[in-house]
């Protein structure tokens, strides 16, 4: 009997040995746990992003301090779907958008208007777990008020551009620094026979059948790239198809110069008569 206890004293000890080992691991684990959520918790009050997790019912699981600027969000809306919140804009808008992408499975980008003429630029992806399991929805939003009356001024700008060159009678086209083909008037698109979406960003080399793939124009461009210096008076001959030879007088204009090189060149051609 004494021997059976000792025996069962020793096997007791060894269990208690191994909980404990088990219960230091755990200990480990649980302290790696809590660093974590530290970890995540800070994350979420330094982003500046508003982000709103969802699950897989579309129930608001957590959220950034900065979506709160966005929506009325408090710790008791967890749980709660996302489509009650109210805020800058009506989010039954995110609720229908978040069940495409978990039907999707792709993410869905997109600018909503807010309140006070304010505009959001949305988000969405599906929230993988380590597994590679859907379990969600993440959603970012930000404010893209300004940028995007930035990018309205730019498009008017250009409308205004371009209608001042097809008052224009010289023939006109604005290059980048890679010689692209960024706008151009009506009547160099008349003169030399050309339509405009067969030219929006190509390379003016590449323009109808090569025909300005001219060695002596590529290197009066490269030299106005490179001194951002503009130059006058350049007489150019060529073939055109369906044109026939034709003699042109070109200037070359560095315009929104960057580091002394500029971004764009404003090329304005005239036709010269030829003689008898």
């Amino acid at each position: 009997m004494n021997e059976e206890l000792e025996s069962a004293r020793e096997e007791l000890q060894s269990t208690n040995e191994e909980l404990e080992t088990v219960n230091e691991e755990l200990q480990r684990k649980n302290l790696d746990l809590v660093r974590a959520e530290d970890d995540m918790r800070n994350l979420f009050h330094a982003t500046g992003i508003a982000t709103i997790y969802l699950n897989d019912e579309l129930q608001i699981v957590r959220f950034t301090q900065a979506a709160t600027t966005i929506f009325n969000l408090r710790e008791q809306d967890v749980g709660r779907p996302v489509s009650d919140i109210t805020g800058q804009f009506d989010a039954g808008i995110l609720s229908e958008a978040a069940k495409n992408v978990l039907k999707s499975l792709e993410k869905k980008e997109w600018d909503v208007p807010g309140q006070d003429d304010r505009c959001f630029s949305v988000r969405m992806l599906p929230y993988r777990t380590t597994d590679n399991v859907i379990a969600g929805v993440v959603i970012t939003i930000m404010e893209v008020t300004e940028a995007r009356k930035v990018e309205q001024g730019a498009e008017k700008a250009k409308a205004s551009l371009e209608s001042v060159m097809d008052s224009i009678p010289d023939l006109l086209v604005i290059l980048d620094r890679e010689h692209k083909v960024l706008s151009a008037s009506w009547s160099f698109y008349d003169f030399f026979r050309l339509k405009k979406k067969d030219m929006k960003n190509a390379e003016l080399y590449q323009v109808g059948k090569g025909e300005w793939n001219i060695p002596e124009l590529r290197s009066l461009l490269d030299r106005v790239v490179e001194s951002g210096k503009t130059v006058k008076g350049y007489k150019l001959e060529a073939e055109f198809p369906g044109l026939g030879h034709k003699v042109l007088l070109l200037d070359a204009n560095p315009i929104e110069a960057k580091d002394e090189r500029p971004e764009m060149i404003l090329v304005i051609m005239r036709e010269i008569k030829e003689q008898g």
